[in-house]
């Protein structure tokens, strides 16, 4: 995960949800390389932890938040007023994070179905 400076967002906040994940770390690491100072979350806190790691060692700026649970509004809230604090501000929003189960919807338990719409739809 090495960074290289472009510039273009330094000095700038970049809050990314779902940062345990490829995409997200994909996501730091392009903001990360336009010097974009990047605040992450997820519900997976090890994996989460991980792409602090990698980011700092290619010579980005993250902290990391974890675990959150975006599906709790309460949750979201408390982490974006933290998120705010960490740098005096958020710039732009990366909104990554996501709570699918996968699988043939005619056969899918209703219970999956729900968790999916409610992780898709109701992310705060």
């Amino acid at each position: 995960m090495g960074v290289t400076s472009l510039t273009s967002l330094e000095g700038k906040v970049a809050l990314i949800t779902g940062t345990a994940g490829d995409q997200g770390r994909v996501a730091c690491a392009v903001f990360a390389c336009e010097c974009a100072r990047v605040i992450g979350c997820d519900i997976r806190a090890a994996e989460n932890e991980e792409t602090v790691r990698g980011m700092r060692a290619g010579g980005g700026e993250m902290t990391g938040f974890a675990p959150v649970d975006l599906t709790d509004p309460a949750q979201a809230g408390r982490f974006v007023a933290a998120a705010a604090e960490v740098y005096g501000g958020i710039d732009m929003v990366y909104n990554n994070a996501d709570a699918a189960r996968f699988g043939p919807v005619a056969s899918m338990p209703i219970e999956d179905w729900r968790a999916t719409i409610s992780g898709e739809l109701d992310s705060s």
